[in-house]
Order: C-alpha cells, then structure tokens, then sequence
C-alpha cells in the first residue's frame, strides 16, 4: 500500500509538471497580422503559431501556404495567402512558393504557372485541403477563384 501512495504522488506531480511545461508564458498569445504590400497575406506568430496551421483559413476563403500540409514561411513564424474571389496574381511572397491549399468555398479555383492566367496547372475543387502535386510545387503565379 505504501509503494501505491507514493506512485500516486508521483504521478500528481508528473501531471502537473508536464501542465505547466506547456502552459505559455503570461501575455504571450498567438498573433495574425496582414503584411504590409502584400494584399491578403498574413503572418502568424506565437506560442502556436507551429501548430495550427490550416486553421487560420476561414470557412468561405480560399488559402495558399508556403509549405506542405498548410505550413507557413520560415521556422517560427507561420505565413499564408488568402486568394480573394476572381482573378488574382500572386503575391510576391507566394509567386512560385504554393505548396499546399485550403479551398474552403462550395466553388472551385483554377491554379496557373503564369501571371497572366495561362498555363492552368489544374482546379482545387470546393472543399479540397492538401499539398498540390510534386509537379506543380512551387509553380503558381496567378489563381482564379469562382465564387
């Protein structure tokens, strides 16, 4: 019984310890914040910023990343583009960067090499999320979204 009471205790502690490793610091908060010069790029940063992912694309957009399987730009901080309705050239930090989406509309978007919508790399159809294919990794330069 003795043995039993102190592998309690210990477990309490262990719980607790491992509650506050991965509590984040006070007033420390995960942050969206637009880019300047880059119409509807955004950049997360914060204890999370890691984690989320492609969760900061909203129900009704349409949202590009840098990286796979929603990542963003550097390590730390996050990036994404949310593609507004019609045609759309890419923003510098996404022109030749798309490697993962996140179509969140009931409509389809048309993807292209080129900025001026020609060399259609295919369409996301309304509801997709994932990573585009190996071939058209980093190939985007324009998208045209229906809404």
């Amino acid at each position: 019984m003795r043995v039993r009471g102190k592998l309690t205790t210990f477990a309490v502690v262990g719980a607790v310890a491992a509650m506050l490793a991965v509590t984040p610091t006070a007033g420390a908060e995960t942050r969206i914040t637009p880019v300047a010069g880059q119409p509807g790029v955004y950049t997360v940063t914060g204890p999370d910023a890691a984690i989320k992912r492609y969760d900061w694309c909203q129900n009704g957009e349409t949202c590009f990343f840098s990286e796979a399987d929603g990542g963003g730009i550097g390590s730390g901080t996050k990036a994404f583009w949310r593609a507004p309705c019609g045609y759309s050239v890419a923003p510098n930090d996404f022109r030749n960067r798309a490697t993962s989406a996140w179509n969140r509309r009931n409509a389809a978007a048309e993807i292209f090499y080129y900025p001026d919508w020609t060399g259609s790399m295919g369409v996301i159809p309304g509801g997709w999320q994932g990573n585009l294919a190996p071939e058209d990794n980093d190939g985007m330069d324009s998208v045209y979204v229906y809404c």
